[in-house]
This record gives C-alpha cells, sequence and structure tokens, in this order.
C-alpha cells in the first residue's frame, strides 16, 4: 500500500463511485482513497454505501479485504442514508489487517459507520474483522458510530482509537455501538461522543454474545452500555474498563461486572497514548496488569497490543561485524502476512523455512546472496504450492552461512 494507489476522487460514475466493489475473492496490499460511495437508493432520500471498500456477498465466508490502507473515503451527502465511509459489508466478508482511518460520514440521522460498517442481517455466517488498526475517523452531527458499527460479525484483535461520533453512539462500533456476536481481544481507547454514549454499546437479541479480554480506556462517555434481551445471552469477562466518562465505567445490564469474572479497571500503564493515533501508541509498559503474566487467572493478553518494545537498544548488544542478528517477526500474531527481520555482518547465503508444529516444511524462502546489513523477508501465509496456510503455530528456521536461528509464529483467521 505503500506505492501502490487507487485513487477514486475522479469516477466516471459518481453513482457508483466506491473505489472498490468485490463480491468474491480478495483486495489485497493497496492504497485505497478519495471513495465517496455507490448508490444504493435515489434520491431525494438517497442511500449511499462504502466509500473506499464495498463487500457485497451472501454466501460465507465472503470476500477478502486485507492489508490494505483506507482513508480519506467520504459519505457526507446530506439528505443520504450514508453507511460504510471507509468500509462497508453488505451480507458477509473477512477484514483482516487494514489500517482504516481518516474518513468521514454524514448525512440524515440513519446514517452510521464512519470506519467499518457490517450490514450483515441476511448474511449466512458472521463477517471477520480482525487485526485492524481503525482510527481518526469521524461522524458529522446528527450520525452515529465513528469508528466501528459492526453487528453480524466477530471483532478480534483490532485497534480501535481517536474515533468520534456527533450523535447518538460514541466512538467504538461506529462510535460505539454494536450488536454482534463476539467482541473479543481489542483495545478501545481514546473514542469520544459529543453526546456522551457510551464507546462499547451491546443491544442484542442474538442467543450468544461474548465479551471477552477488551482492553476499554479513556473514552469520553461510559465505558460499556448493555441492553440485552433476551436476558441471560450476554457474558462479559476478563475485560478492562478503565478512566471512561462522564458517565462511569458500565452501565445497564452489565452494571457490576468490575471485579467478576475476570473484569477489572486498572490503569493499562501504556507506552505512550496519544492522538492522532499510532499502532505502537497503545502497547503495553513493563509491569501492565493486562500483560498474560499479570493479568487475572484465565485471562491472558487483554486488549490487543502486549509488551511495548525497548524505546533504544543499548549499545553494547548492537550487530557487530561477523554478527547474525534476528528480531521477532511482525506482525506476530498474523492475519496475511509477516515480515522476518535480520541483520547481517557480514554477506552471506540467506534462507528461511516454515515448519509446521508437528515438523512438516510449509515453505522455503530463499533470498540468495545478501550483503552485510539489515534485511527482512516476508512470509504471506502460504505453502510451496501457492495454498494459503491453515491457522496455527509455526516454527521459522532463519540460515546465514554456518549460522541457524528459529522464530515461532502464530497465523490466524
Amino acid at each position: 500500500p505503500a506505492v501502490t494507489v487507487i485513487d477514486g476522487g475522479s469516477p466516471r460514475n459518481p453513482d457508483s463511485a466506491s473505489v472498490v466493489i468485490i463480491t468474491r475473492g480478495s483486495i489485497e496490499g493497496f492504497d485505497l482513497r478519495n471513495g465517496v460511495g455507490t448508490m444504493i437508493t435515489p434520491p431525494p432520500y438517497e442511500t449511499r454505501w462504502g466509500g473506499g471498500v464495498l463487500t457485497m456477498s451472501d454466501p460465507a465466508p465472503g470476500p477478502l479485504v486485507a492489508s490494505n490502507w483506507i482513508h480519506d473515503n467520504r459519505l457526507v451527502a446530506f439528505n443520504a442514508s450514508n453507511k460504510g465511509a471507509g468500509i462497508h459489508i453488505a451480507g458477509v466478508a473477512r477484514v483482516i489487517s487494514n489500517r482504516v482511518f481518516a474518513n468521514e460520514v454524514g448525512g440524515r440521522a440513519s446514517s452510521e459507520g464512519a470506519g467499518i460498517e457490517v450490514n450483515g442481517q441476511h448474511a449466512t455466517a458472521l463477517s471477520v474483522i480482525e487485526g485492524n488498526e481503525v482510527f481518526d475517523n469521524h461522524a458529522r452531527p446528527p450520525v452515529e458510530h465513528g469508528g466501528l458499527f459492526c453487528p453480524w460479525a466477530a471483532v478480534r484483535m483490532n485497534i480501535v482509537a481517536c474515533n468520534s461520533a456527533d450523535g447518538r453512539g460514541s466512538a467504538f462500533i461506529g462510535g460505539s455501538a454494536t450488536s454482534g456476536s463476539i467482541l473479543e481481544g481489542n483495545t478501545i481507547v481514546a473514542n469520544w461522543s459529543n453526546t456522551l454514549e457510551a464507546a462499547v454499546y451491546i443491544d442484542t437479541n442474538f442467543p450468544q454474545y461474548t465479551v471477552f479480554g477488551n482492553n476499554i480506556t479513556h473514552n469520553v462517555g461510559p465505558g460499556l452500555l448493555c441492553y440485552v434481551s433476551p436476558p441471560g445471552s450476554l457474558v462479559v469477562e476478563c475485560n478492562n474498563i478503565y478512566s471512561n466518562g462522564p458517565g462511569g465505567q458500565v452501565e445497564g445490564a452489565c452494571s457490576g461486572i468490575i471485579g467478576q469474572n475476570g473484569n477489572i479497571s486498572v490503569d493499562p500503564q501504556y507506552g505512550g497514548g496519544q492522538c492522532p493515533s499510532t499502532h505502537g501508541d497503545w502497547c503495553l509498559g513493563a509491569d501492565s496488569p493486562l500483560l498474560p503474566a499479570n493479568s487475572p487467572p484465565g485471562c491472558g493478553l487483554i486488549g490487543a497490543l502486549g509488551e511495548c518494545p525497548p524505546i533504544a537498544v543499548p549499545e553494547v548488544v548492537l550487530p557487530r561485524p561477523g554478527v547474525f542478528w534476528v528480531l521477532d517477526p511482525r506482525p506476530n500474531p498474523f492475519a496475511v502476512r509477516t515480515e522476518i527481520p535480520f541483520h547481517l555482518g557480514v554477506p552471506a547465503e540467506v534462507e528461511v523455512t516454515i515448519y509446521g508444529v508437528l515438523g512438516r516444511k510449509v515453505r522455503t524462502l530463499r533470498a540468495g546472496s545478501l550483503g552485510a546489513g539489515d534485511h527482512e523477508l516476508v512470509w504471506d501465509a502460504r505453502d510451496d504450492g501457492g495454498r494459503r496456510a491453515a491457522a496455527g503455530g509455526y516454527v521459522a528456521v532463519i540460515r546465514a552461512g554456518s549460522h541457524e536461528v528459529t522464530r515461532t509464529l502464530l497465523l490466524v483467521w
């Protein structure tokens, strides 16, 4: 995406002006910008969907939208019912490892979803919203849901930060509202609502809704509001809900959960923490109570990010001539691709072999002869036959001359 741009700023047909419309297959690795959406119903009260990406598919698993930068798309026609300025999912899709930022939605009161919106009530399965950075998206008055509006979805391991909603709803799941099936392992931070609605709003008639392992902090408005019908259909465990307000941390059917089932209210000890956001701002300090070693029993990591990397590498451990040095893969866990950075002190033949946890060879990446200095190899989650590898654990063996180093990888779908 840093070099491959699809600019929707001059559409041939202004009524079909999503940057990408996709019904099957995948779109991966693009910069998608300046879309103004596709007209679904005509004026005077038109409906426009999907400024950056519009997916239209009902059969599961639906199209894949992965590793793109989706930004500066705007659905703001006053009389329109605009939905999903960054991404709109009509039916079911997989949205994985994208950066969705600086998108804007406005229009009538029924408009919603500046970042990502799922309209999947007729879909055959849940959409998957996983590993995305959703930040600095905004909903104009009286519109709701600045970050995500994701009913009918499994929403996992996303960073949702610095989004705003000026109408009903605060900042997550559109600025803040969600009615779906799974909300797990997300960092939802520094979003705000001018009407002080909750950062995470659960309103669902699903048989089961699970809210597990989320870090919900520093949002303007309450942290979590649960309106659930029928009673007992909601599981809320291992969440950190801290420093939200005005309005307190938890409201509605979830009131009283702090101190029960692993739910806590503690300072996450962020390594950075500022808006506009970047991915690393919300990583955790070494003593954070959200890290697996410190979190409540059975909870593991709370939120989408673990411990921050060192701010600086001491001079005594910098690579020296003759040394082969391998850094941690990034990202890890990953869904589409991961980079394995390494340093060569002297020129060498380099090869990376990916093995399954039972020892079966999956992929060989050959870099050939490389000079001294910093390098990286990328694994695209495919085997030697070009097929997508299964989710699970892998071992990367990195060889340079006579040196050999291993790193573990976790592929998620």
